[in-house]
């Protein structure tokens, strides 16, 4: 069930926020903010409420699909994973298609379940996209030296790549029992991504993978800011209070938040940011709208480590909470950002949630570094020669067996 202070937050997301927020049970479109009813063109809330989300949305989507077919497969996806970020074509109430960036959130309102969407209109970006497209083709056709452009450009573009490579992590912890291992994997020259593993003290590791909505330069400057809050070698990292000690995870979330939700580009990031007690080994973890992380046992049970709450940068008084969990001789943590699950192979079906959960419970088998390369290169196979279309971010922590 949705609590107080839950509620007091969707509340406040549901009155400030500037794009779409409406929620939606078995029933229909139970609640919608003013954004909402401007950008269906709707006369009042009322007559938004009598709508059933599936009017909204042209037949068909763009690759071919019927809408109300993916839909299903959009929501079983956000209930999986706690979350689910995709790009939609939907249809305004005087019969206008527009594109839309669409996250789904699922909760439970008075102890049935529900789902909180939110709609970023992306007419604008699109348009501008295409008015770029159309200046490069003019340029071409005006026989501008492009060639000079072009290779200043990815001049430009392989120095930035190598610098946000940089930051990546180089030499992991060297704890006993505990093994680490990673992979990243841009979709193109610059990436929303970015992940790190460190040693907070001789009694902590910290570790995360950022995810930063979008794709390209802006993304990738978005995706580099926010690292650099979360080094802990920064002068102003956030990983400590300004007392001096650890910060809880969700204290760093919060501050994290309030660092970033004026940002003007209306991007935001899903995080999930852990730190794991070596003593004990049990994992302090706080999640900001990241793909909840599979924790897989020795004999093969799996469950997901949810959590989650707004992504960093949408709502300005965003609280998150903390979970404790404890791994177990022979666990193994795979933590990874969505491009993994959502990689289409060339008849456009998306790796999944299914594949995945097969693939992990094999790579328990062998040791944590190997199961990531494995698990990448069955990613890139299933892309094939188009490769995936979203970066991909992956972060596994093995605990030897007795």
């Amino acid at each position: 069930m949705m609590h107080r202070s839950e509620g007091d937050r969707y509340r406040i997301l549901f009155e400030h926020a500037s794009d779409a927020h409406f929620i939606f049970d078995e029933t229909g479109i139970t609640d919608c903010n003013d954004a909402t009813i401007r950008l269906l063109r709707a006369k009042d809330k009322s007559h938004v409420l009598a709508l059933h989300p599936a009017v909204l949305s042209p037949e068909f989507q763009p690759d071919g699909r019927r809408s109300i077919d993916k839909a299903k497969e959009m929501d079983f996806a956000a209930r999986e994973m706690g979350y689910h970020r995709f790009e939609w074509m939907h249809r305004k109430l005087d019969g206008e298609v527009f594109p839309v960036e669409v996250t789904l959130n699922p909760v439970e309102i008075g102890g049935r379940p529900a789902m909180i969407v939110v709609w970023h209109d992306l007419t604008e970006i699109k348009r501008a996209e295409a008015e770029l497209r159309l200046r490069g083709t003019e340029l071409e056709s005006a026989n501008h030296d492009l060639t000079a452009i072009n290779t200043r450009m990815t001049r430009d573009l392989e120095a930035a790549a190598r610098i946000q490579k940089a930051l990546l992590p180089t030499l992991l912890p060297q704890i006993d029992r505990v093994h680490f291992a990673w992979a990243f994997r841009p979709c193109d020259e610059l990436a929303g991504d970015i992940l790190n593993i460190f040693q907070l003290d001789a009694k902590h590791i910290g570790f995360y993978v950022l995810d930063v909505s979008g794709h390209g330069v802006s993304a990738a400057l978005l995706s580099v800011a926010v690292s650099h809050f979360l080094s802990p070698l920064a002068p102003n990292s956030l990983l400590r209070s300004p007392d001096g000690r650890l910060a809880r995870p969700s204290e760093v979330l919060e501050r994290l938040n309030i660092q970033f939700s004026s940002d003007p580009s209306e991007q935001f990031s899903t995080l999930f940011y852990a730190v794991l007690e070596l003593s004990t080994f049990e994992m302090n973890y706080a999640n900001a709208g990241h793909p909840g992380p599979l924790l897989v046992s020795e004999g093969g049970a799996m469950r997901t480590l949810q959590n989650s709450s707004f992504p960093i940068g949408i709502v300005d008084e965003a609280t998150y909470d903390d979970e404790v969990v404890r791994f177990e001789p022979g666990d193994c943590l795979w933590l990874y950002s969505d491009g993994l699950v959502e990689a289409m192979n060339d008849r456009g079906e998306q790796f999944g949630n299914e594949r995945l959960v097969a693939e992990l419970r094999a790579c328990n088998a062998v040791p944590v570094n190997q199961g990531v390369e494995r698990l990448l290169q069955i990613v890139e196979d299933w892309t094939g020669n188009n490769g995936p279309q979203d970066d991909i971010s992956i972060v596994a922590i093995g605990i030897d067996k007795v």
